[in-house]
C-alpha cells in the first residue's frame, strides 16, 4: 500500500511537470515573434507578456503602456506580447499616418475583440473588424474631413479648457469628486458643440438637458 501511494504521487508530480512544460511551450513559441523579423520588443516574462505590471494591477494599462512607449523613445515602433499574442506599438507619426489612411486596407481590424450583437456600445470602429469596420469607416468619413476635424478642434479645445479649469477648481485637499460624472459631462459638451453646433457647458451646468437627455 505504501510503494502504490509513493507511485501514485511519484506519477502526479511528472505529471505537473509536464502539463507545466506544455503551458510554457504554448506560450514561449511565440517570443521570439519580434526578434525573427529584427523588430525591437520589450522582453517577455513568462506567462504574462511584456506589460506583467499592467496585468498584475500595480499600474493601469494606460500608464503600462506608456512606460513602453516613454521607454523606447528613439525607435519608430516597438513590439510586445500580452500573455502569448504578439503585439505592435507604433510611435512614428509618419507611419501612423501611413496606417490610418494611405494604407489603411491592409489594418482595418484595430483590436482583437469581437463586438456582440447585443453589445450595441461596442458597435463602433475601434472595436470592429473586417467588412464591418470598413462599412462603418465609410459611413463616417464625410464627417470626419481634415477640414471639418480642423473646426472641430478648436471645439475641442474650449471643452478641454473648461474640464481643465473645473478640475482645477474642485481638487481640493480631503475633496472627493465623481470621476465617470465629470468625463461623462465633458463628453456631453465635445457633443453638443461639434455634432449639434450648440454651445452647451454640461460640467458648471448642473441641469443641462442634453446631459439628462444622454
Amino acid at each position: 500500500m505504501f510503494l502504490f501511494i509513493e507511485c501514485g504521487i511519484v506519477e502526479i508530480f511528472y505529471l505537473f511537470l509536464l502539463s507545466f512544460w506544455l503551458i510554457y511551450l504554448y506560450f514561449v513559441k511565440f517570443y521570439g515573434y519580434w526578434e525573427e523579423r529584427n523588430v525591437p520588443q520589450v522582453p517577455p516574462v513568462f506567462p504574462l507578456g511584456s506589460a506583467v505590471e499592467g496585468f498584475l494591477g500595480k499600474v493601469s494599462w494606460e500608464l503600462a503602456l506608456d512606460k513602453i512607449y516613454c521607454d523606447f523613445k528613439d525607435e519608430r515602433y516597438v513590439g510586445l506580447f500580452l500573455l502569448r499574442k504578439p503585439w505592435l506599438m507604433v510611435r512614428d507619426p509618419e507611419l501612423i499616418k501611413l496606417i490610418l489612411q494611405k494604407d489603411f486596407s491592409s489594418f482595418t481590424d484595430r483590436s482583437s475583440k469581437q463586438a456582440h450583437a447585443d453589445d450595441y456600445m461596442f458597435h463602433n470602429i475601434f472595436n470592429l473588424n473586417g467588412q464591418a469596420w470598413k462599412e462603418r469607416r465609410l459611413k463616417l468619413m464625410p464627417a470626419y474631413t481634415a477640414a471639418k476635424m480642423s473646426m472641430m478642434f478648436f471645439l475641442v479645445k474650449k471643452c478641454s479648457d473648461i474640464l481643465r479649469n473645473f478640475i482645477e477648481e474642485n481638487t481640493a485637499p480631503n475633496n472627493v469628486i465623481d470621476v465617470k460624472e465629470i468625463l461623462s459631462r465633458y463628453t456631453t459638451s465635445v457633443i453638443g458643440n461639434c455634432a449639434f453646433g450648440v454651445e452647451i457647458d454640461a460640467l458648471y451646468n448642473k441641469d443641462s438637458q442634453l446631459y439628462k437627455m444622454g
